[in-house]
């Protein structure tokens, strides 16, 4: 089970996101989203987080630039030169965001989740 969702954005250069790809940050509704981790020579991105919010754009911002309860986690890929990427589907509604990420909870291994609970 994977999300049907944008392509994989970089977020490892915050200015980068904050200017080029802010565009696709306009969405301050429910999403489901992930994030995702692809090492400095690496050819594919391994999703370790998923989660859901009321508003995509503040959590990105949160998670980004503000700090999280993932900053740490974040910071840390960086420093160990991983790339850190984001992906989502928007929703109508929260209840929506929050019943897919279960399921994709339920279908897979999230490295980040496990840790968290």
């Amino acid at each position: 089970c994977h999300l049907k969702l944008l392509r994989w954005l970089n977020m490892s250069r915050s200015t980068e996101w904050m200017t080029l790809e802010r565009k696709n940050f306009n969405w301050d509704g429910p999403s489901c989203y992930e994030l995702g981790l692809k090492a400095l020579n690496g050819k594919e991105i391994v999703s370790v987080y998923v989660g859901s919010t009321n508003d995509e754009k503040w959590r990105m911002y949160e998670y980004f630039i503000r700090g999280s309860h993932l900053a740490n986690r974040i910071n840390k890929a960086k420093r160990n030169n991983f790339k850190v990427y984001f992906r989502a589907q928007a929703k109508n509604k929260l209840n929506q965001a929050i019943k897919m990420e279960k399921k994709l909870l339920s279908g897979r291994y999230y490295a980040w989740n496990t840790q968290l609970h």
